[in-house]
């Protein structure tokens, strides 16, 4: 039998209507689930927490109701705002489709197994052009000229919203050390604003689909970029990690 087609978790939208994956299995403790679902015939399994509001979420995924009729009815049950609700609830969708827990969303492999094709220290990062905010197109070189900690970043990841708050409140103290925090997105930036705008975090974000650098990583995953564009630290990959990197940079001590 043939195997059914599984696409990138970027296909998910407000049309999309999630069905868990057949091979998923779940507990539930106090109206929260921890759900797992295996990542390879050998009896290795991911697993994912979800909190209460989550939960529910997942309930509702049946395969045949759309994000956005999902969000009409989740934003009535809650008073909350259905551009709020929605996005939140493809952040949660795409996470999940990652993590292999959805039918015909492709899991999207460890970032452990592509270290090999981290830049060294001292390298000069691959040139590109970016797209910002406002529509206009910079490049790499228009980033020169300050310390920059350039984070990959993606909208739909929860490890990436899971730290917006804690780079937002270190935002102060990298600047005061002249050094700038910017985020690559896979989508157009306007699209992880309100997670921003909500988190505080007021920073540059770009726009580069499969940027060479961060080939083959997750997200959220980070350099230290030195004024002349060369690479200033090692690779730094997943959230407790990219948030340690900041904390340090910023002069913050990390907490034990």
């Amino acid at each position: 039998m043939e195997a059914p087609a599984t696409e990138s978790s970027d296909v998910i939208g407000e049309r999309f209507a999630p069905q868990p994956h057949a091979d998923v299995v779940f507990v539930e403790l106090d109206g929260e689930l921890v759900i797992s679902a295996p990542i390879s015939d050998q009896d290795q399994f991911r697993f994912h927490w979800l909190d209460v509001t989550a939960t529910l979420v997942w309930k509702l995924f049946d395969g045949v109701t759309s994000l956005a009729e999902l969000a009409d009815e989740l934003s009535d049950v809650f008073n909350e705002d259905r551009r709020v609700v929605l996005n939140d609830i493809v952040v949660l969708t795409r996470t999940l489709g990652d993590r292999g827990m959805l039918e015909g969303i492709a899991r999207r492999p460890s970032p452990s197994a592509t270290r090999q094709m981290e830049l060294p220290v001292g390298s000069p990062i691959p040139e590109a052009s970016f797209e910002t905010c406002d529509g206009d197109v910079i490049s790499t070189r228009d980033l020169q000229g300050r310390d920059i900690v350039l984070v990959n970043w993606r909208p739909g990841c929860s490890d990436c919203a899971s730290i917006a708050g804690g780079l937002a409140a270190l935002l102060p103290a990298l600047e005061a050390r002249g050094q700038r925090l910017v985020l690559v997105a896979a989508a157009s930036p306007a699209v992880d604003l309100s997670l921003l705008e909500r988190s505080g975090l007021i920073c540059t974000v770009v726009r580069n689909c499969g940027y060479e650098l961060f080939a083959g990583f997750g997200t959220p995953a980070a350099y230290l970029v030195d004024a002349s564009g060369e690479i200033a630290s090692d690779l730094t990959i997943g959230s407790v990690e990219v948030l340690a990197l900041v904390r340090r940079l910023a002069g913050v001590e990390d907490r034990a």
